[in-house]
């Protein structure tokens, strides 16, 4: 098998759900993101940890600290980071503890990158 091929393959592999539950960053109510330490793990159901910023507090010296809400969910779509206007923006990641540093996920599920994936290694 070509090495591209394998590579290929085990980034196919790495989007598909885990059979092991995820562990997420979990606040239920809004707080300071630098206070949202609370790890839970989500049920089988919940494949995705979810950061909703709420607000920003500033003043003088415009310090920003960011409130927010974190927790496991079913499903999650992020905002896009660059909208104008976005009161809310919704971060999501599906990898453990993966919040924290607010990484944004490609909105492509594992079965459409298998698709691509395979459209590609066809040609080959």
């Amino acid at each position: 098998m070509p090495k591209p091929a394998l590579v290929a393959l085990l980034l196919a592999a790495a989007a598909l759900p885990r059979g092991a539950s995820l562990s997420c960053f979990s606040c239920s109510k809004p707080t300071a993101l630098s206070l949202c330490t609370d790890v839970v793990n989500c049920s089988a159901t919940e494949g995705w940890c979810q950061t909703m910023l709420l607000s920003l507090q500033s003043g003088y010296p415009f310090i920003q600290e960011k409130t927010v809400q974190r927790g496991c969910v079913a499903s999650c779509i992020p905002t896009d980071p660059e909208a104008i206007g976005e009161s809310q923006p919704i971060l999501c990641c599906n990898t453990d503890l993966c919040v924290d540093n607010g990484a944004l996920v490609p909105r492509g599920s594992g079965l459409t990158l298998i698709g691509i994936l395979s459209a590609l290694l066809s040609q080959w």
